[in-house]
């Protein structure tokens, strides 16, 4: 949370204009409020609200879990185990959501009376980055609704590939009607190589 606020040492004349007059001298007041602001943001994840309704750590449980399963797995004598990544559990997708309220309050002068106004208002999930196989990744951002101008904030959405040596990634802003495509090689001695591709970004000339 965060807020700040405006005064001035003059006074105004009957037009709401600034004159150069103390306030102290018209109205025995040192300062003249002229305006403020606070911002308050709320951020949480789906294992805080689960710690938070249940009291349990569900990360503590997930480690349980992974070392049960670690220790059954060695007991077994196959000696085989997995490497390189995984897909997503369903809970490793309810662990990569975030929900985040905002909101913004100014406080102004109009016609002589301090008004409040709601600046900004919204209440917004951002689901992040999802493996949903050992080669494919998904990344969803910012759904929501925006109270104030009563209306939804549609995401944005990003596709991975892993194509071993290289990477594939298509970023795609459907309120926008633009995309931006890239085709690159994994950090390492060549990865200066990149082909990038994007259409109806606001800031290229080609659009939809």
């Amino acid at each position: 949370m965060r807020g700040g606020a405006t005064y001035s040492f003059y006074a105004l004349n009957t037009e709401n204009e600034v004159v150069n007059v103390f306030q102290w001298d018209q109205k025995r007041r040192p300062l003249r409020f002229v305006s403020a602001n606070m911002v308050a943001s709320t951020r949480l994840t789906v294992r805080q609200l689960q710690q938070l309704f249940t009291g349990q750590n569900p990360q503590q449980k997930k480690k349980d879990k992974d070392r049960k399963n670690t220790s059954s797995g060695s007991g077994s004598g196959s000696g085989s185990g997995t490497t390189g990544p995984q897909a997503a559990s369903f809970e490793d997708i309810l662990s990569s959501l975030n929900l985040t309220h905002d909101i913004r309050l100014n406080w102004n002068v109009v016609d002589g009376r301090d008004t409040l106004v709601i600046g900004a208002h919204t209440l917004k999930l951002t689901v992040g980055n999802i493996r949903i196989t050992d080669n494919w990744g998904v990344q969803v951002q910012q759904f929501g609704y925006d109270f104030r101008n009563q209306g939804f904030i549609y995401p944005s959405f990003g596709f991975t590939r892993d194509l071993h040596c290289w990477v594939m990634a298509l970023d795609w802003q459907p309120t926008n009607g633009s995309f931006h495509f890239s085709l690159k090689v994994k950090p390492g001695t060549l990865d200066f190589i990149k082909v990038p591709y994007q259409r109806g970004d606001l800031q290229s000339t080609l659009r939809f």
